[in-house]
């Protein structure tokens, strides 16, 4: 389901702080791909997609699997997704982690899609105000995060995908925080997939663990595949628009 926040359409060491490392990525050249605007083209068709984010994104966990993000772009046909998740990663800047303003920054604009899939590690971090600017508290570092995207991808589709919860589903640090970023993605008008209270399986449920995340906050194989199927609604929604624009001009 696609969100669109306020006004039109513009993504393991320890449970909370993963293995640390640099951004992975397609290994694809990075030139622009033509774009097919015939009606029976792929939504995928000629656009490349990158998602950003922690140890859900970055998929080593278990002995590495296909991250959501992956299935997703064999199911809508992107020509390339990059994967730039890193392990530990959170909105807010600790001292020997990477965060979510360390790899926008780097990131090529050439892509179409950006995905944000991150949050879980900002738990332990100070939350703010709605206006905070500083991007050491959680509103400060998701309002650097969404402005920074959307100047840095005019154009382009930037979604946010607000993260599962993890195996204490009774914290009370989780709802402040996904309140936080559903609050943030909604004043800087980016579209967002509740995936917090959407998901498709419940981390403290024994028999969803046992299927799709066993050690309570990463997903396996399968979970990922049913991430991705929750939200490929919201990605193709997101790829259709970039198309509609490019093909319209």
């Amino acid at each position: 389901m696609l969100h669109l926040a306020r006004s039109g359409l513009i993504l393991s060491c320890a449970m909370l702080s993963a293995c640390g490392g640099a951004p992975s990525s397609s290994t694809q050249a990075h030139s622009q791909v033509a774009m097919d605007c015939s009606p029976g083209a792929a939504v995928g068709s000629g656009l490349k997609m990158a998602a950003i984010g922690d140890s859900i994104t970055q998929g080593t966990s278990y002995g590495g699997v296909k991250p959501y993000h992956a299935v997703l772009g064999e199911r809508l046909k992107f020509d390339e997704v990059r994967n730039l998740g890193v392990g530990g990663a959170a909105y807010v800047k600790v001292t020997g982690h990477t965060s979510m303003t360390d790899i926008y920054l780097q990131m090529d604009p050439d892509v179409d899609v950006v995905l944000v899939f991150a949050g879980i590690n900002d738990l332990t971090n100070p939350l703010g105000e709605p206006e905070d600017l500083d991007p050491s508290t959680v509103y400060g570092a998701l309002n650097t995060v969404f402005s920074g995207l959307k100047a840095k991808f005019p154009g382009k589709a930037v979604g946010v995908i607000i993260p599962l919860g993890y195996l204490e589903a009774g914290d009370t640090r989780l709802g402040p925080v996904m309140d936080a970023v559903e609050e943030r993605a909604q004043f800087h008008q980016l579209p967002y997939f509740d995936l917090y209270r959407k998901a498709p399986f419940q981390p403290g449920s024994v028999s969803d663990r046992e299927k799709f995340m066993p050690d309570g906050l990463h997903p396996n194989a399968e979970g990922h595949l049913q991430i991705a199927k929750v939200l490929e609604p919201f990605v193709h929604d997101l790829a259709a628009s970039v198309r509609q624009a490019r093909c319209a001009g």
